[in-house]
């Protein structure tokens, strides 16, 4: 079983590096829109999708 989601929020990198001692700072837009889910299953009959 694989679960996945997509919207456009998630272009953003959600990890970073920086000097010692320092936070990594991200500066993008935030975009509220729709949300897609999708859990898949494999099987021996094929792919079951919901």
């Amino acid at each position: 079983i694989d679960e996945s989601s997509k919207d456009e929020r998630t272009w953003a990198r959600h990890y970073g590096r920086s000097p010692v001692g320092t936070n990594a700072d991200l500066s993008d837009v935030f975009v509220r829109g729709e949300r897609y889910s999708l859990i898949a299953a494999l099987t021996t009959e094929g792919y079951i999708a919901t």
